[in-house]
């Protein structure tokens, strides 16, 4: 009301002091025109303070408002922790939605095991990851000698030998801006092993003769065999194997080889007592023969031995009777013929 009684006077100063004089009234114009202003400013720094007095409770409340956060884990595991021979690893996947806002068009990615079966746990919005919720997808791979033989392969399934079988699986949504990863890996234990038999085919001699000898090599570990290394310094050369079917050149885990050789024993052998397996006569009563095995995966080589028992005759004689003629029908002159023969060890007189 004040402001409203001032303006008002100044505006009739303002016409007085224009009737009264030209050069008066200018100056009235300015003084008016300044206190008009003034007053403005005064009402409006008023204003102002009545907005900052007013009480705080007036003013309106901030609201408190939560940002939906995106959040899931992924785990997964085997159902065994180890092999040794070709079998099926069969492996589960878990995905939960920990977070507070709803997870779609999930990715998810596993070259080693590359098809999954599921989700199984997506019930409340089939393809959405609920909050809480979690899903199960089951994966298998299958084992083959090749990767027992190559020790392992890595989460692209390419054999590196690291004694592992190394898978990755990688999920991601719609909603996160990144991808999550789980891996785990399955330990391949290899166990080389072979065994090695040989046998005779007689167990003794007395007299010249050839003995004929079978040498067998199974592969009784879960590893394939290569490179083999076969030496019979007594019965050199060997025969090829038999039974190298499925690969040629390897033994494979269960097969067996059979080689032959055969030994010529002379008279000499027979009267020296004997020989060892370097063909040196020992005078040990038997003809002794050793085979040395060995594959590239083992260490050491294998020794098999066997031995054939020399029966010596001393004293020992023969006697032959011949005539010259079958029958007779007239009187006449018979010739015998007596041969004696020493089929022993020593002179006899």
């Amino acid at each position: 009301m004040i402001n409203k009684i001032l303006i008002q006077m100044l505006i009739f100063c303002t016409v007085f002091f224009f009737c009264m004089d030209g050069a008066m009234g200018a100056m009235g114009v300015m003084a008016a025109t300044l206190a008009v202003e003034a007053v403005n400013a005064n009402s409006l720094s008023a204003d102002k303070q009545k907005t900052l007095n007013a009480d705080s409770n007036d003013l309106p409340e901030t609201p408190n408002t939560t940002v939906p956060v995106p959040l899931f884990t992924v785990t997964q595991k085997t159902d065994v922790t180890s092999i040794d021979a070709p079998t099926t690893i069969h492996y589960t996947i878990t995905v939960a939605n920990p977070g507070d806002l709803p997870l779609t068009n999930i990715r998810i990615s596993d070259p080693l095991l590359g098809v999954f079966e599921g989700p199984k746990g997506d019930a409340a919005n089939p393809g959405v990851l609920d909050v809480n919720e979690t899903w199960m997808f089951t994966g298998s791979y299958a084992v083959t000698q090749e990767v027992i033989d190559g020790n392992g392969v890595n989460e692209n399934n390419v054999i590196d030998g690291n004694s592992t079988i190394d898978n990755t699986v990688t999920v991601n949504f719609t909603e996160t801006n990144q991808s999550q990863k789980a891996s785990t890996s399955v330990h391949v234990v290899q166990t080389p092993s072979y065994t090695v038999s040989m046998e005779a085919d007689v167990p003794s001699i007395d007299a010249p003769a050839t003995i004929n000898y079978t040498i067998k090599v199974e592969n009784t570990g879960n590893l394939s065999l290569t490179g083999i290394s076969i030496s019979d310094p007594l019965l050199d050369p060997l025969s090829d194997p038999k039974g190298d079917e499925s690969t040629p050149g390897i033994l494979d885990v269960g097969e067996t080889w059979t080689f032959a050789g055969s030994y010529a024993v002379t008279r000499e052998i027979i009267n020296g007592t004997d020989l060892d397996h370097k063909d040196i006569i020992d005078g040990d009563g038997n003809i002794d023969n050793s085979v040395t095995v060995d594959f590239v995966e083992t260490d050491p080589p294998q020794k098999t031995a066997t031995s054939v028992h020399v029966v010596r005759n001393p004293l020992s004689y023969t006697v032959k009777i011949t005539t010259d003629t079958p029958a007779i029908d007239a009187l006449g002159t018979i010739l015998y013929t007596v041969e004696v023969k020493n089929t022993g060890m020593e002179p006899l007189s």
